[in-house]
């Protein structure tokens, strides 16, 4: 069989399980063919190809820390501006030859360009649907022109993949009439091979953290939720300090909400990067990128009493608790 599998852009989370899948593919000895924008490096064994866009602006599905240059959110487009990507897409996978099969994912500009060249082609599609991609039209987002064509790419699909109950009961299903029978919950797990957490007290020597600390890693966005976890930081600031990893629009209503629960007897601990774009937490502080890549994936980070904010990068790949795998 010949997949295609198709991106919106290189991702975090959702590129992270998408290169699962094209892993998991080519070792039942399919043949995969991997496609996004921006591609580098790609999966070994795969036919990774590269998504020529008509515009150095990237969409993306919502904020993204690592993305090199100018975004935009799909949920903000026009429907002009939306089938001019939407045909750059189509494009490259109108390139590949033979193909069974398309795996999209993300409810936005690579479902509307799957479902156009499967139908063209007369191939089944396949969806897999993550909770932040939708998220945005239960807050009015999308022109009904871009909304109109997700949905008919939803009620085409031969199927739709999400990772829990909660995306399809109160995500999904609220805005497209779909029965449950349509969708597969596969749960995400941790690769303890790959992740395996440890005290790392190099890490918290280099940074004044103490025995005990929290991480919240991903996007300062809604649909991630860090605004709940600043409130319930204040709960449990006098116990351990937040790290928050990642960036977003929510950054500066979560600075002001921490308040003067920052501590800036750590100013002079966290000064190995500048105060340029790099990164930065309350007050301007910085970390060099980087800096607890081993530990926290790639991120600038700041801390405080009750947490702060870091500008860039996002998240870990995986996450852990215990040593054992953890699903939803």
């Amino acid at each position: 069989m010949h997949a295609a599998v198709l991106l919106l852009n290189r991702g975090r989370g959702s590129g992270v399980v998408a290169r699962q899948h094209v892993r998991a593919l080519l070792a039942a000895g399919h043949r995969v063919s991997f496609l996004h924008p921006h591609m580098n490096g790609g999966v070994q064994g795969a036919h990774n190809i590269d998504v020529p866009l008509h515009s150095a602006v990237l969409p993306v599905h919502e904020y993204l820390p690592r993305c090199p240059g100018p975004q935009r959110a799909v949920s903000d487009m026009t429907g002009v501006q939306a089938m001019r990507y939407i045909a750059d897409y189509v494009h490259a996978l109108a390139s590949l030859d033979a193909v069974d099969v398309v795996v999209a994912h993300h409810a936005n500009l690579a479902a509307v360009a799957a479902r156009i060249f499967a139908n063209v082609r007369g191939v089944p599609y396949v969806l897999f649907v993550h909770g932040t991609g939708i998220e945005p039209r239960a807050r009015g987002g999308y022109s009904d022109a871009v909304w109109d064509e997700v949905v008919d790419s939803l009620m085409g699909a031969a199927g739709i993949v999400v990772t829990t109950d909660y995306v399809r009961d109160a995500l999904v299903r609220p805005l497209v009439d779909l029965p449950r029978d349509r969708f597969l919950v596969l749960p995400c797990g941790v690769d303890v091979t790959e992740f395996q957490p440890a005290p790392w007290p190099a890490v918290r020597t280099k940074y004044g953290l103490p025995e005990v600390y929290v991480i919240c890693p991903g996007a300062l966005t809604p649909a991630k939720g860090p605004q709940n976890v600043v409130a319930a930081s204040a709960h449990f600031a006098d116990l351990a300090p937040t790290v928050f990893i990642g960036g977003g629009d929510l950054r500066p209503r979560l600075e002001a909400e921490l308040g003067n629960r920052s501590v800036p007897r750590l100013r002079d601990r966290c000064r190995e990067g500048s105060s340029d774009q790099r990164g930065g937490g309350v007050g301007g502080w910085s970390r060099k990128a980087g800096a607890l890549r081993h530990h926290l994936h790639r991120g600038d980070g700041g801390w405080s009493g009750a947490g702060c904010v870091s500008r860039r990068w996002g998240g870990h790949d995986h996450h852990a608790r215990d040593r054992r795998v953890v699903r939803p």
